[in-house]
């Protein structure tokens, strides 16, 4: 029986949910944000055993055992650890491939890519916060303009791609990577002509994007010079990135969302950290306009809440309502807030405060409310005048 992807048993632990699993072995009691019982593993008058559905795991204090899922299904069913993946697998379908040489190679890459990728965020980061040199000036002044101070900068490994062909490249390539791994990790582009490589990031703000394992997994460069066309350079799909799975901020806000039982959806990556960074934590951001299937499932683990908040221009509004057959599907509770026309909620929350946007958020409306009058107004607009 050949060995089980890592990338496969962090699907199925995932998506199984702590306390569905151990509620289907033993009576679990609600205590607060926890569930407690009897524990099944030692003799026991009071309830000494602890589920906490937030961090997915258990724990007793009475006889010290605890883990995650595949721990309490290993020693509740006496399973070795394949065993154990292979049940939980089958209950969240999951499918295990059989593990072949092309598959040890997948997952080595994978394992090199979130390791080049953990670096090159440190690069960036270092750049931004010790630079000297009069392009880093520029990119911290970008920064000061929107209110984005150094703390900030910090808490959420903002970094800067200095303006230079090769400059990342080298860092790496001294550190031992091969220039395929550099390049599979999105980090480098490859010259059509001279077949050589260049950094992909130059000369622009960074944004690491985090799993909610909080792994850089890609990155999402802001531009800062005037005659740049082009806003944001984003990485491409790589072995551990793929667009639509993934929410800018989660990985910060799940406790929050969890202990909310509600998550705020944006768009941008300020419209995320200017509430998160002012104390509204359960807020995360979509990286795109519509949400994906993945993206939902993902936001499911923590919550069936959401509140939608995209901008409300033309965009905005077809990503909300691109966004319902999906959250519907999912069985997902749906509500959305809106704020001032031409307010996004970076700028909403510095002219505003922090406090008017809670107050929109708590005034969010049920999403079918929004569409309907969304397409009466729409329909009014486009009725002819008697």
């Amino acid at each position: 029986m050949g060995l089980i992807p890592e990338d496969v048993i962090g699907q199925v632990i995932d998506r199984t949910d702590i306390a569905e699993l151990i509620g289907s072995y033993i009576p679990l009691k609600r205590a607060g944000r926890n569930f407690k019982a009897l524990c099944p593993f030692h003799h026991e008058k009071t309830p000494s055993f602890v589920v906490n559905p937030d961090k997915q795991i258990f724990h007793c204090f009475g006889c010290g055992v605890g883990g995650n899922a595949l721990s309490f299904v290993m020693k509740h069913e006496r399973m070795d650890f394949p065993e154990a993946v292979r049940m939980l697998a089958a209950r969240a379908n999951v499918p295990i491939p059989e593990e072949t040489p092309q598959d040890r190679a997948r997952d080595d890459m994978r394992q090199a890519v979130f390791s080049v990728n953990e670096l090159a965020a440190a690069y960036f980061h270092e750049a931004l916060i010790q630079g000297r040199s009069a392009e880093v000036e520029a990119a911290r002044d970008y920064l000061k303009k929107r209110v984005v101070g150094k703390k900030t900068a910090e808490r959420f490994r903002i970094g800067y791609a200095p303006d230079s062909w090769d400059g990342l490249l080298k860092v790496l390539r001294d550190k031992g990577f091969s220039d395929g791994v550099i390049e599979r990790a999105g980090l480098a582009v490859r010259h059509e002509t001279k077949g050589t490589l260049y950094d992909r990031f130059r000369g622009r703000v960074i944004f690491p994007i985090l799993d909610v394992r909080s792994r850089p997994v890609a990155f999402g460069a802001r531009a800062i010079k005037a005659d740049d066309r082009v806003k944001y350079i984003n990485s491409p799909e790589t072995p551990v990135y793929t667009k639509g799975q993934h929410l800018y901020g989660l990985n910060w806000a799940r406790e929050a969302v969890a202990a909310k039982d509600a998550l705020v959806i944006v768009e941008g990556y300020l419209d995320f950290l200017r509430p998160f960074d002012r104390g509204f934590e359960n807020i995360a951001a979509s990286l795109g306009t519509a949400l994906t299937t993945d993206q939902v499932r993902l936001i499911r683990r923590y919550t069936k809440n959401i509140v939608m908040l995209f901008d409300m221009d033309t965009a905005g509004q077809s990503a909300t309502l691109r966004s319902l057959d999906l959250l519907l599907d999912e069985e997902m509770n749906v509500r959305v807030a809106t704020l001032d026309e031409g307010k996004d909620p970076d700028a909403f929350v510095l002219n505003r405060g922090i406090e008017a946007f809670e107050e929109r958020v708590k005034a969010a409306r049920d999403l079918f409310d929004f569409e309907l009058d969304l397409l009466a107004g729409r329909y009014g607009e486009d009725t002819p005048e008697k």
